[in-house]
């Protein structure tokens, strides 16, 4: 891989998802999409491994405020998948409410690759920065994961900080930024689906996040947090 050359979509995803699971994240929202396949292939794959509970809405509105309520009862991040296009806009009125209540909400939005921006292309809109003020942190990944460390990752690793309440300079320190929601804008580029090799790749994955981790306690502690156990939670406080 070059440096001027996009990463595959499906390692993108992958990037981004581990990141945030292996940070505290246990449940997501998606509201499918065709743009946002890689990371519906990713959650379903660490779903499958036990290590996330994941929620489908179809509709946005209905999804943002599921996972915020997720969240405050969690007190956990909370990510929220959708496609590219308009589909994010229906999370304003859940990302406002988490901004004012401090509550991490991880909207992860897929979007069209760069070159399209601005052309006129299908489902394409202004989606980096799109909740302005309402989120503690943003980041644009056109080109994700990077070979070095550039701005790319550091803006990932301020909506991590964001999100955990770690100091983004030093993730062994707390930070004095309030907790938030954060944006992740992660442009995919077609293939949209797994190859061969990654949907060999994907599995192997998914079980890593749980190598080192009881994800059966803390199914049982979020169901406790909710009040209720989510079929994947219940499955997986019997193990």
């Amino acid at each position: 891989m070059t440096e001027n050359r996009t990463p595959l979509s499906m390692l993108s995803a992958i990037s981004v998802l581990d990141s945030l699971i292996r940070a505290g994240m246990r449940h997501i929202v998606l509201s499918p999409g065709s743009r946002s396949a890689p990371l519906a292939y990713a959650v379903a794959a660490a779903e499958t491994a036990g290590a996330i509970v994941a929620h489908v809405r179809v509709d946005e509105r209905t999804a943002g405020f599921t996972a915020l309520g997720i969240a405050k009862a969690s007190g956990r991040p909370v990510g929220l998948v959708c496609t590219s296009g308009t589909a994010l806009g229906e999370y304003v009125p859940a990302v406002m409410e988490a901004y004012h209540t401090g509550v991490p909400l991880a909207i992860i939005s897929a979007d069209r690759p760069e070159k399209l921006r601005g052309t006129g292309a299908n489902q394409t809109t202004f989606q980096h920065n799109l909740y302005g003020r309402f989120v503690r942190a943003s980041a644009d990944l056109t080109r994700y994961p990077e070979q070095s460390e550039g701005e790319q990752t550091q803006a990932f690793k301020r909506c991590l900080a964001a999100l955990t309440g770690r100091d983004a300079h030093n993730w062994s320190r707390a930070s004095d930024e309030p907790l938030g929601p954060a944006h992740i804008n992660l442009c995919l580029d077609s293939p949209l689906v797994p190859d061969e090799q990654t949907a060999r790749i994907l599995p192997q994955w998914a079980a890593s996040l749980t190598e080192h981790t009881d994800y059966a306690a803390e199914a049982r502690q979020l169901a406790e947090h909710l009040g209720t156990a989510p079929m994947r939670a219940l499955a997986l406080s019997q193990r």
